[in-house]
């Protein structure tokens, strides 16, 4: 998050990815650090497809 801060994102955009962090653990159930890049695209690919999601905001998180 402090990086976010330094590259002066708004508190907005901020809460944003930290809302869609969560919400990525809650859906593998485990620590996003834990993730392996593969997950992570079928995550955007659940976004954007499951969730029907933008594909430029799946593009951006």
């Amino acid at each position: 998050m402090r990086a976010l801060k330094l590259r002066r994102y708004s508190k907005r955009t901020i809460k944003s990815y930290v809302d869609w962090m969560y919400d990525l653990a809650r859906y593998y159930m485990r620590a996003t650090s834990e993730l392996s890049r593969d997950e992570l695209q079928a995550y955007l690919y659940h976004l954007a497809y499951e969730r029907n999601l933008s594909a430029w905001l799946a593009n951006h998180l």
